[in-house]
């Protein structure tokens, strides 16, 4: 029998804080407890949960899922934000966020692993709808403030997606 390096047992040993393969239908990741250190991952198909201890997500946000990935950025500040697969173990850097930084809704245009995919943070205000996004590999996040207005004047924005 052939002996595992240090680096297998590294690796087998940090692989089990990740969530088992997914089945046929999505997952539901939440962060739980008051440490925040623990993610629980609910497997509706089989009507299961797996709770995990993922160190990438400690302390951190998950915006949303989308495509089999998760948004995520700090809990109280944004500052570090990314994109993370739970599955493959694929962390895509995206550009840091300001502290003052809020929205509403996010969205992702394609799968992560697309060169094209764009990251969209939505916040609605009155009359406002502010944009900020950005693409694998941009420095910094754009953003765009449009300036809305309702047949009857109402200005209010109740969601977002993309098309």
């Amino acid at each position: 029998m052939e002996a595992n390096t240090k680096e297998e047992v590294e690796e087998g040993q940090s692989l089990q804080c990740w969530p088992p393969t997914v089945g046929l239908l999505p997952w539901v990741v939440f962060i739980d407890g008051s440490s925040e250190e623990n993610q629980t991952f609910y497997d509706i198909s089989e009507s299961h949960c797996h709770v995990k201890s993922i160190p990438e997500l400690q302390g951190k946000l998950v915006a949303m899922c989308s495509y089999g990935w998760l948004v995520v950025g700090g809990y109280i500040i944004l500052d570090d934000c990314f994109l993370l697969n739970p599955i493959s173990t694929k962390k895509i850097q995206l550009p840091s966020l300001t502290p003052d930084f809020s929205y509403d809704n996010c969205v992702l245009s394609l799968t992560p692993d697309n060169p094209d995919c764009v990251v969209m943070f939505f916040n609605f205000d009155i009359g406002t709808l502010d944009v900020t996004f950005c693409k694998h590999g941009d420095a910094e996040w754009t953003r765009q403030d449009f300036k809305l207005h309702d047949e009857d004047d109402s200005d209010c924005v109740r969601s977002a997606g993309v098309h």
